[in-house]
């Protein structure tokens, strides 16, 4: 009976660390593949910066009197809010895809895609305005499609705090890199040439 015995804990226990191996074996693959998900979120951060950047610029123009270049400028910031706008999009579409419902609240990623999709459909009148040449409007405009692209930011933000994704603006980068595999090459200090000595013991 103690022999059973014996032979059962050990099986247990052998069986318990199959189990763990297995586990340990198939978290790195797991994570790898959470990795990659993650890192459409940063996309997204990165474009909705950039369309709010856009913003900004259409806003300060039309607080100034204007110029012969301004539509051409606006034209321009108008086409790059389409594009960061429509590329964050493309962007949460694939989070969305591929995440984990168990480890995403899809309502919040759902809400940001609302939100961007809303950004997005101030575009005609923001062009209209830039048409007319109405600087008023164009600046009530674009304070509409800003408040609407902070609603994104915001709701970004909740996103990759809940997955411990660092936002673009607290990401530091070191301005010097040593390159790999190089080493930084010293002068070598000049040694006094040397002469054999003479041999005087015979």
């Amino acid at each position: 009976m103690r022999t059973l015995t014996i032979a059962l804990v050990v099986g247990l226990g052998l069986t318990g660390l199959g189990g763990l191996a297995n586990a340990d074996h198939a978290e790195p693959g797991m994570s790898s593949k959470w990795d990659e998900t993650k890192k459409h979120l940063t996309e997204v951060d990165a474009y909705i910066q950039d369309a709010l950047n856009n913003a900004k610029v259409l806003y300060s123009m039309s607080q100034i009197p204007m110029g012969k270049m301004d539509q051409t400028i606006q034209r321009e910031n108008i086409n790059n809010l389409e594009k960061a706008i429509s590329s964050a999009l493309i962007h949460v579409g694939h989070f969305k895809s591929s995440a984990d419902p168990k480890m995403v609240e899809m309502d919040k990623v759902d809400d940001l895609h609302r939100f961007l999709t809303d950004s997005r459909n101030v575009l005609p009148q923001l062009r209209s305005a830039m048409k007319s040449s109405d600087r008023q409007q164009l600046g009530s405009v674009t304070s509409q499609l800003f408040a609407k692209l902070k609603e994104a930011d915001e709701r970004y933000g909740n996103i990759a705090e809940k997955q411990n994704v660092a936002r673009l603006d607290k990401i530091s980068v070191p301005e010097k890199q040593p390159v790999r595999g190089t080493e930084e090459l010293k002068p070598k200090q000049m040694q006094p040439e040397q002469h054999p000595q003479p041999n005087h013991n015979y």
